[in-house]
């Protein structure tokens, strides 16, 4: 009907309004209701009180008052401007944010399906994605670990985000996904986070009307988690070697685990180990060597219980083996009781050739060994032969200055073992002044006083890490018949009175003795680093008590660990003029690492320039230089070493390279760098960290039942825009005729009545 062009001309419409809609009346002026009110009241009294006094003709006053209201009302009406409004409403349509972790935590698998199997928490999120309905509903895709980034349903991408930050996934998903309304905010994910979800995200949250919904991952009941944390081995070991191989488990809380030892290349479990149910535990496998260039062994940690990350459960380590026997030099003062069982240990070991000088002897004496010698060596080349030197209750007058210089030289710079065993005459009081006095682990004085009591051996978890010490069958490290609730003739009687006080300050404590009370009296078995080798000091010669109704078994054991261990503390080094190591072997990223080079070869120490580079690279990349520095504390010594810090920015594992004309090639070394938030270290879920969430910002956590009507669930959210155009019809033809009309009414009956 408004598109009549007799309408439109009286209404003033000159052109087609843009917006095609709703025809309204509107106001430019609009006025109160009350104003309304007034003005309609105070036109119909005025128009009253004009024609009270008028002709009784009662119609005739009526009228004329009728047209007098109409035309003041009219007044009224065009004072209020009015107009014709053409609205076009416009919707805009809601979207849903839809948040997927992608971080490692996702690779758990403690999920059960329908059929009762355990799958990944990836899994489940994948089947949930896809259950999910939107209908014509849009939705935007994220993907989250430590940061975000959009992703499609078909494309998600690994599972493989190091870190997870729930708050700043929020934060920059909501930032990322513009302007306009948003029906919900859907979180698919099992709760972890390295941040918690703190009041400034959820008032940001609340003031834009943004509910979330979460598709808790995982279960809620936490899955416990059965991993190998750190294997320790040495890279090298001699033919036939016993080597101890330290396994660091962290077991399931309720359910005991077992660790295996596995030659790789047969498939032979070689040893086995009880792993308890509880708290994570120290466990040491032995691997026997063959003859060969090197040896694969694989650890696995097996349980028959549900674990959530299976791939932690193993852990590969490669043996580099020396093809000879253990050569070992012991000289010996007298024939003591600990001398005549050592003695025979080292004589019947098939991996060891040995060679046993006993001072004391006369000349038609017949040294035993299988290395026969008649005196004790003088030349480099003579000691040169032996990987350890066993030194027993012998004064150092016994040696000339000269075997004691080429002595200390093949611990130093060739990495020779050297085992020290207490006597009651002179060692180790008649070796002070000696130029092998710094080699022992603590102070020397003229005279070492015994303990006052009999005493027993007690190991420190120093020992067990590395794999010393462990005389017992199975599982236990140290016999209990050993220990200070143990049988008389299990104490020792004579042990000297080392304090630990007098230990010097790179001197480590292998094992204590204990008294009569439950705090160490002193220590019985001293270890300590010194230039390429080892030294250990043994403070009793009474082990031989331990074959008491037991037999050989305790004292061979105690004493072969020692012999091995220190024999292979110089593999590494043996054979080379330098050696670059980092420390620690394992970092997290941004922790400090100390790479050194230590160089023992005099002639490389000449062409050595005071300053190297060397090269941090990660899959073949070029990652970082480090300087490596003098360092002044070595200048003078036998082993010159260089040192740097190098702080890493990435996980993975690296590898250090130093190359310099005077090493005569490449040096390298391998680091592990981890993520300092390991998202397996801590595999239980948290949904209450979801529901919290869900509730503070109005949405709910979601089921399997809700996915395929999401669109539904989520109230929709879509705004109302109007587009107005106003059309003015106070000014228009229509009003000005109504006004002539009504005015001229008026006037004309007011003429017929001579009211004019």
């Amino acid at each position: 009907m408004i598109n009549h062009p007799i309408i439109r001309w009286l209404l003033g419409i000159d052109a087609d309004p843009a917006t095609q809609g709703v025809v309204r009346l509107g106001w430019e002026l609009p006025l109160a209701g009350w104003m309304w009110l007034v003005g309609i009241s105070a036109a119909m009294v005025l128009a009253w009180l004009a024609y009270t006094r008028m002709t009784p003709r009662l119609w005739l006053r009526h009228t004329l008052t009728g047209l007098r209201a109409a035309v003041l009302l009219l007044m009224l009406v065009l004072v209020a401007r009015p107009v014709l409004e053409f609205v076009e409403e416009n919707r805009e349509p809601d979207r849903i944010v839809i948040l997927a972790d992608r971080s490692k935590s996702l690779q758990l698998a403690d999920w059960k399906d329908g059929r009762g199997t355990l799958r990944t928490r990836d899994e489940q999120l994948r089947s949930s994605l896809d259950a999910i309905q939107l209908g014509e509903r849009s939705a935007e895709w994220f993907g989250f670990s430590g940061d975000v980034a959009m992703i499609t349903p078909s494309d998600l991408g690994p599972a493989d985000g190091r870190t997870t930050d729930l708050p700043l996934a929020i934060d920059r998903s909501l930032r990322r996904s513009g302007s306009g309304p948003i029906g919900g905010l859907v979180v698919v994910s099992d709760g972890r986070s390295t941040r918690p979800i703190d009041a400034r995200l959820i008032r940001s949250l609340t003031a834009r009307s943004v509910p979330v919904y979460a598709i808790a991952l995982g279960s809620r009941d936490p899955l416990g988690d059965a991993s190998i944390t750190e294997v320790q081995a040495p890279s090298k070991a001699f033919v036939n070697d016993q080597v101890p191989v330290v396994v660091h488990v962290r077991p399931l809380r309720d359910a005991p685990a077992r660790l295996e030892l596995v030659n790789m290349a047969t498939g032979a479990v070689i040893d086995r180990a009880i792993v308890p149910a509880g708290d994570p535990s120290t466990h040491v496998l032995v691997a026997t060597t063959a003859s060969g260039e090197s040896m694969d062994l694989r650890v696995r940690l097996i349980t028959d219980a549900e674990d959530a990350v299976p791939t932690n459960n193993e852990a590969a380590i490669t043996l580099g083996i020396i093809d000879r026997a253990i050569r070992v030099l012991m000289v010996e003062g007298g024939p003591r009781w600990e001398y005549r069982y050592i003695k025979n240990i080292l004589v019947r070991e098939p991996s060891m050739e040995s060679s046993i000088m006993l001072l004391s002897a006369d000349r038609d004496f017949a040294q035993e060994g299988n290395m026969a010698v008649t005196r004790i060596p003088t030349t480099r080349g003579e000691f040169d032969l032996y990987d350890l030197f066993i030194i027993g209750d012998v004064a150092g007058g016994q040696f000339s200055d000269t075997q004691l210089e080429e002595l200390r030289r093949a611990v130093t710079e060739r990495g020779a073992g050297l085992l020290l065993i207490g006597g009651e005459r002179s060692m180790p009081m008649q070796w002070m002044g000696t130029p092998i006095e710094d080699v022992f682990p603590m102070r020397l004085t003229s005279s070492i006083p015994r303990q006052p009591e009999s005493v027993v051996i007690e190991p420190t978890p120093l020992a067990k890490g590395l794999g010393l010490l462990r005389l017992g069958d199975g599982d236990d490290h140290w016999p209990p018949e050993l220990s200070r609730d143990g049988p008389a003739w299990s104490r020792l009687q004579w042990m000297q009175r080392i304090p630990f006080e007098d230990l010097k300050p790179t001197a480590e404590v292998l094992a204590t003795a204990m008294g009569s009370t439950t705090e160490p009296i002193g220590a019985a078995v001293l270890s300590m680093r010194f230039g390429a080798g080892h030294v250990v000091y043994v403070a009793t010669d009474e082990t031989w008590r331990w074959r008491n109704g037991i037999g050989e078994a305790y004292q061979e054991r105690f004493w072969i660990q020692l012999v091995r261990y220190l024999s292979r503390a110089g593999l590494l080094s043996a054979g080379r003029g330098a050696q670059l190591t980092v420390e620690p072997t394992t970092i997290t990223v941004g922790q400090a690492a100390t790479i050194r080079l230590d160089v023992k070869d005099e002639l490389i120490q000449r062409r050595l320039p005071d300053a190297v580079d060397a090269v941090v690279s990660r899959s073949t990349q070029r990652e970082d230089t480090i300087r490596l520095s003098t360092d002044s504390a070595t200048k003078g010594s036998l082993v010159v070493g260089l040192a740097g810090v190098w702080q890493p920015r990435q996980a993975g594992e690296h590898e250090v390279t130093v190359t310099d004309a005077a090493l005569g090639g490449a040096l390298t070394a391998r680091v592990r760098v981890v993520e300092p938030d390991d998202e397996f270290a801590h595999p239980e879920t948290d949904h209450t960290t979801l529901e919290s969430l869900c509730t503070a910002t109005g949405g709910r956590l979601l089921t399997e039942a809700d996915l395929p009507t999401l669109a539904t669930v989520i109230p929709d959210r879509s705004t109302f825009t109007e587009r107005v155009e106003r059309v003015p019809i106070w000014s228009s033809p229509l009003a000005l005729i109504l006004l002539v009309v009504l005015c001229g009414l008026e006037w004309s009956i007011r003429r017929v009545v001579r009211l004019a």
